[in-house]
């Protein structure tokens, strides 16, 4: 399977999607507790991270800004944006970037079938 890093400002989103994403579906899973961690985090394991998986909407860095930062790293990167509440034109944006967007709260099932998706257009 993928390894997917997923981004989220909240602990208990990040623990339940580690446990579900490994355990259900069978990912290495790789979290980063807010932006700032998952920047630092992306520059170390960028080369074993398949896809990242980003909440919009956080504290220190916004998923936009995680995402240009990444992108630095890796021109190549893959990304899902997730958000219960995201502005239109951050949301454009990122979609601009070819990033999917899933709207929270999102069933654990359709977030598996888009990030098979994903990583189908992968390769």
């Amino acid at each position: 399977m993928s390894t997917i890093m997923f981004v989220d400002d909240e602990e208990m989103i990040l623990d339940l999607l580690q446990e579900y994403m490994s355990q259900a579906y069978g990912h290495d899973v790789i979290i980063a507790h807010g932006g700032v961690k998952a920047v630092e985090r992306y520059k170390k394991q960028w080369k074993e991270i398949d896809l990242v998986v980003l909440d919009m909407m956080m504290p220190d860095l916004n998923g936009c800004q995680v995402y240009e930062e990444m992108k630095k790293v890796n021109p190549n990167i893959h990304a899902i944006v997730m958000s219960g509440y995201c502005p239109d034109d951050m949301k454009q944006s990122m979609m601009k970037y070819g990033c999917k967007f899933l709207q929270k709260p999102v069933m654990m099932g359709v977030l598996h079938d888009e990030i098979m998706n994903v990583m189908k257009q992968v390769g």
